[in-house]
């Protein structure tokens, strides 16, 4: 992950919104359906505020979470707490840079990268050591799952506010801070280029003071879009096989349409 997108992600005010904004839903059906009743090891890469889990805790599965974030993992810790989750149902959480270290074990059942993780790995180098790195955390025939961001005009079309010169705005979302009334509007410019894959993103936040004065500042995250192809050779060049793709959570097809893509794997020898 670029430092610009690590400076994006280890932000306070993105932790906060995440904590009240926890309603993606789609992902977890398919997951828990995935690994079954019987209880698996998983590894979840970019685990954010624990969001899926505590879902996969809760389902019986033993849960590591590694998270670049140190805000990401006190809002997922005080989760455990809020919830009051039984001490066999939590996952650990272990603040760690994939491409600079070890996975904590070379065993897990199922290695997950969720909500668009992966795409924070802009190029060739980074990309490949963190598939190496999920190969080496799995068993053989353990499986990876990735979920990634397949831009295309329909997706575009619903974000839309109006656009900045050829960007995209998108409205993300309000934080609210405390009782005295102070908030943090999100919205972001968007802008997908063709020619390098990438979704570059200038994200603005607008704090609304109690007194109605507003003060902004403005962060850059950027994402690689793969497409089906790419990611398939970066899967084989990394020792995966059986490589399946769907265009939904449902396990759908992909399509034309699709703006999910969600990628199994199996790692080989």
């Amino acid at each position: 992950m670029t430092s610009q997108n690590a400076e994006y992600y280890d932000n306070q005010d993105l932790a906060d919104y995440f904590e009240q904004q926890e309603d993606f839903e789609a992902d977890k059906p398919f997951y828990l359906e995935l690994l079954g009743d019987e209880p698996q090891r998983v590894l979840e890469v970019g685990s954010g505020t624990g969001r899926l889990a505590r879902v996969l805790s809760r389902a019986g599965h033993a849960v590591i979470g590694v998270e670049q974030s140190s805000h990401m993992i006190e809002v997922a810790e005080r989760y455990l707490n809020d919830e009051d989750i039984e001490p066999g149902q939590r996952p650990t959480y272990l603040h760690r840079d994939i491409l600079s270290g070890s996975p904590p074990g070379e065993d897990f059942d199922f290695v997950l990268v969720p909500e668009y993780t992966f795409g924070g790995f802009l190029d060739r180098t980074s990309q490949d050591k963190a598939l190496r790195y999920c190969h080496t955390a799995l068993k053989r025939g353990g499986t990876l799952v990735l979920h990634l961001y397949l831009p295309n005009p329909a997706y575009f079309a619903a974000l839309r506010l109006g656009h900045v010169g050829n960007a995209v705005r998108e409205e993300v979302g309000t934080l609210h801070l405390d009782d005295a009334g102070e908030q943090v509007a999100i919205t972001k410019t968007n802008h997908y280029s063709r020619v390098t894959g990438e979704v570059s993103s200038e994200v603005f936040y607008d704090l609304v003071q109690s007194d109605g004065t507003v003060r902004r500042s403005i962060r850059h995250v950027a994402s690689h879009a793969f497409t089906p192809l790419e990611i398939s050779l970066l899967l084989e060049n990394c020792g995966f096989r059986d490589i399946h793709m769907y265009g939904d959570f449902d396990g759908g097809p992909l399509a034309e349409d699709s703006h999910e893509l969600i990628v199994t794997a199996r790692r080989g020898v």
